[in-house]
Formats: C-alpha cells, sequence, structure tokens
C-alpha cells in the first residue's frame, strides 16, 4: 500500500497528514477521477454543446461554433469551463459553457445541481442590480437536466 494519497491537481498528502486533516480525505480523493470523467463525457458530447450555444445565442446558421481543444478548458473546484468559438468570418466571439463539478453537487441527492445553478443564478442577478459598477459574467441562458431556468 502506498504511504501517500495522490490527489488530482495538488500534492500528495501522506497517511499521518491526511489523518489530521478536518476533511473527509476519503471522498476527495474520488473528485480527480470524477472530474477526469465529466471531461470526457462533455468532450464526447460536444457536437450537442455547440448546438446548444447556436440555439441559446440565435445568431443564425451562417455563423460557426466550435468548443476548443480541452488544453483550454478552465477547471477549478466547483465548476469546468468549456469555451466554445463562433465565428462568422471576420467576426469571432469566445462564450463558455459552465457546468458544476460532480464533487460540487451530490448528485446522489436529487436536485442539488439545480439548486447550485439557481442560487448562483441568484447571486449574479442581485449582483447587476445593486452593484451596476462591478463586471460579472452576462448569462445567456441557463438550463439543467430537468428543466430550463
Amino acid at each position: 500500500m502506498p504511504t501517500t494519497l495522490e490527489f488530482h491537481g495538488r500534492n500528495p498528502i501522506t497517511f499521518e497528514s491526511a489523518e489530521k486533516v478536518e476533511a473527509n480525505v476519503i471522498r476527495q480523493l474520488g473528485y480527480g477521477p470524477a472530474a477526469a470523467e465529466l471531461r470526457q463525457e462533455l468532450w464526447k458530447e460536444r457536437r450537442e454543446i455547440e448546438a446548444i450555444a447556436k440555439h441559446h445565442l440565435g445568431l443564425g446558421s451562417e455563423l460557426s461554433y466550435t468548443v476548443l481543444e480541452q488544453s483550454t478548458w478552465i477547471q477549478g473546484g466547483f465548476n469546468i469551463c468549456v469555451p466554445i468559438e463562433a465565428n462568422l468570418g471576420k467576426l469571432s466571439k469566445k462564450l463558455i459553457f459552465r457546468c458544476p463539478m460532480p464533487q460540487a453537487c451530490r448528485k446522489h441527492i436529487p436536485g442539488t445541481v439545480d439548486e447550485k445553478l439557481s442560487c448562483e443564478l441568484g447571486a449574479y442577478m442581485w449582483m447587476q442590480d445593486k452593484c451596476p459598477d462591478i463586471r460579472i459574467l452576462t448569462y445567456t441562458a441557463l438550463a439543467s437536466r430537468t428543466a430550463d431556468m
């Protein structure tokens, strides 16, 4: 058995130091494989992601949408951001398709993904209303597997 535990995107941790951490280290070990699985799933469904962007932006059929290579994707602790490039001749625009990371939501508890997205959208709407001088993301569309929001 190895004397250290390997984490995705972090330094390895020894068993001795893991015992002192006030977090569920065993659960955190699954984050890397879950994130890799989500990346693979999103890559396999890149044509659907392009179609979703095209549908929600409604910029016409002449515009081509391309999910950029996985090396350009941004992954944090809560979301994975998939860059999409929209091209119409000389006009080019980059968009972000964001997905919650599996560990950020307890998928086995129904409604937690929707709740995370709803709370995030509410926070952005509040900031736009109360703090107009702060530049924040512009949401064009927000959806979940169960319903559009």
